[in-house]
């Protein structure tokens, strides 16, 4: 039994009709040689009813043919000129095929976009317990700022005491009155402040006079006795 071979359709190449299968695939392995490094598709002509186009993948370094109707499909050339025919009639045959998957796939979408509108009709389940952490969350956030306020305002009433009390405790040990940086009174005498004792000073002095009246203290009792 002999195969019965399917006549070659025919192709257009660079505006060239070739009728047989093997010189149309020579030309179009020839064409091919100018599409490397190149961004923008070359016509190229047509094929069973299809415009063709050449393009370049750099990434892939590969050249496509590019078959246009309604739709662009992309088929991979190699360097067999007559396989070059064989991936085109396959890429043609199995596109009934592809149209069936590409209506599968779409109705299964317009059907999940029905489900989803009706999920929106429906009310939310915890709608309840949403609302009621949301209140209770801007009610933390209102416990909050007030405490944050009333932190600084304490801090600034705790500062400004501190303050004052370093100003009142400085006046004390100046004999009730600030000195400037020539003078200061004590005991309504006048002393240079280069004479002016150290608080540490006042503390030696303060225990040396305190050991004084408890030495002469311990003198009268003993004489008492």
């Amino acid at each position: 039994m002999h195969q019965v071979s399917v006549k070659f359709p025919g192709m257009i190449v660079k505006g060239i009709s070739y009728n047989e299968k093997e010189p149309a695939a020579k030309a179009l392995l020839e064409s091919c040689k100018g599409v490397k490094g190149r961004f923008d598709d070359i016509k190229l002509g047509e094929y069973m009813g299809f415009k063709t186009s050449l393009g370049y993948d750099s990434f892939n370094q590969q050249v496509n043919l590019l078959i246009r109707g309604e739709l662009t499909y992309k088929i991979e050339l190699g360097t067999d000129a007559l396989g070059n025919i064989t991936r085109i009639n396959n890429a043609l045959e199995k596109m009934p095929e592809r149209l069936e998957n590409i209506k599968t796939n779409l109705e299964n979408v317009n059907k999940q976009i029905e489900a989803a509108k009706l999920e929106l009709k429906n009310p939310f389940e915890h709608e309840k317990e949403l609302s009621e952490m949301e209140e209770r969350l801007a009610a933390l956030d209102a416990e909050l700022n007030v405490d944050n306020d009333g932190l600084e305002i304490n801090n600034e009433i705790g500062n400004h005491d501190e303050e004052s009390r370093d100003d009142e405790d400085i006046d004390q040990d100046y004999g009730g009155e600030k000195g400037n940086d020539e003078e200061y009174q004590e005991d309504g005498n006048i002393i240079p402040a280069k004479e002016k004792p150290s608080i540490l000073d006042k503390i030696h002095n303060f225990d040396g006079n305190k050991k004084s009246a408890d030495t002469e203290k311990h003198k009268k009792v003993e004489q008492a006795i």
